[in-house]
């Protein structure tokens, strides 16, 4: 779980930083304040640190070049932006946007990256973890998404849909059957 979060010049962030407890969090705000980009960020970084340890199962820790472009690939899926730079907070002259995360239990894991309103498909890892987030992320976004879940992965893969990649993997993780859990040995 993320634990801190520090963003600078990111969507309606000039400078920021969130510190999240273990479990669940509340975030409020009045409309536009940036909720939802706040928690798609959180998401994505969680998201892209789990899909790096997935890939380290099946094949050699990737280098920092690929891990940059696979970051960069997650952030314009997840914001279904049309380049990197478009998630930068505008100004007079080119932004730098910046954002670093540490997880919970996990110090060899943090992550730091950056990249400017001239960016289009490349975010720079300005420290690329030690080790990585291993727990599966989930982003719930509207109701809506649990009437849409039957065969919506499918059509998502195959069709270019203009929905943002929260809901595709929400429904990749709705798929899966529930873990076994182990029984205690109570007598």
């Amino acid at each position: 779980m993320i634990h801190k979060l520090k963003v600078k010049n990111f969507t309606a962030f000039r400078n920021a930083d969130f510190a999240f407890e273990r479990g669940i969090n509340v975030v409020i705000g009045s409309n536009g304040a940036g909720k939802s980009h706040l928690l798609k960020l959180a998401y994505t970084v969680a998201r892209w640190s789990y899909e790096m340890v997935l890939r380290e199962k099946t094949q050699s820790r990737p280098d920092k070049a690929t891990m940059q472009k696979d970051l960069a690939r997650k952030l314009t899926s997840v914001f279904r932006c049309d380049g990197l730079g478009r998630l930068s907070t505008r100004g007079k002259g080119i932004q730098r946007t910046e954002v670093e995360a540490t997880f919970h239990d996990l110090p060899k894991a943090i992550v730091s990256f950056s990249f400017s309103t001239k960016s289009t498909t490349d975010a720079v890892l300005e420290k690329a973890p030690e080790e990585f987030f291993a727990d599966e992320a989930v982003f719930f976004p509207t109701k809506e998404m649990l009437t849409m879940f039957p065969g919506f992965a499918a059509l998502y893969r195959d069709y270019s849909l203009k929905i943002d990649e929260t809901y595709y993997d929400l429904c990749l993780a709705l798929e899966k059957p529930l873990p076994r859990l182990e029984r205690s040995n109570r007598s």
